[in-house]
Formats: C-alpha cells, structure tokens, sequence
C-alpha cells in the first residue's frame, strides 16, 4: 500500500510488470464493448441492463477515471434490483481493490451488509 496518493501515482513498478499487449486489449475492451451488442439486445443497452434479474451491489468509486461513478449511475437506473453504493475514496480506481485501509474497511461493510440481506437459497448446490 502506499502512503498518499502522490506515491501511487509515480510508482511505475506497477506497469513494467505488465504486457503492454494485455495493456492494449483492456484498453480496446473497455472502449468498445456494451452490453447491447449481447445476441438478443440489438446494441440497446438499456434494455441489457433491464433484464438482469441478480440482486446487484454497484460500487464505483467516487473519484474513478476509467469509469466514472456518474456512468455507473446511468447505468444503475435500468437495472431493478440495485443497491448502488459509491466508495468514497481519493484512490480512484484502485478503491475499489482496496487501494488502503480506509477503502477496505468501507468495501467490507457495504459487502457484508449486502451479503447478510440476500435471501438464504437451500437448494442451490455448490
């Protein structure tokens, strides 16, 4: 973990252990997929994210540059069953790896809270 946000961001040690060419599919992925363009859907978004029946717990963080927790907002409103819980952290998008303590101990709670209000299923095997 580091100290402050500036030691993150000048750590480098980081990204030269990775493959740039992994670096470059995320990168396209994240650019280019939607949910929409799942077989069924016809590239409408909002109707994907409308039929996902899962109890969901969405957690942006608040300061995330890769996916900004106001897209995941948007994206929230169409589906039902959500419990939208955005991590207020000054990591961005590592809060949500639980970046330091603090994001830590917040991600626990919120994910236990939502785990002890799901119902108990028996009959699933596993």
């Amino acid at each position: 973990m580091y100290s402050d946000l500036e030691e993150m961001l000048y750590d480098l040690s980081y990204w030269r252990t990775k493959d740039a060419n992994d670096l470059i599919s995320r990168a396209i992925t994240w650019q280019h997929h939607n949910v929409g363009t799942t077989p069924g859907f016809d590239g409408d978004h909002e109707k994907a994210l409308r039929s996902i029946r899962a109890q969901v717990l969405y957690m942006p963080s608040e300061t995330d540059l890769y996916f900004p927790a106001g897209d995941a907002e948007y994206e929230g409103q169409f589906i039902g069953r959500l419990r939208f819980v955005p991590i207020p952290s000054i990591w961005g998008h590592a809060a949500g790896g639980a970046a330091n303590d603090e994001d830590a101990t917040f991600l626990n709670t919120e994910i236990r809270s939502f785990l002890t209000l799901l119902p108990r299923r028996r009959d699933i095997v596993g």
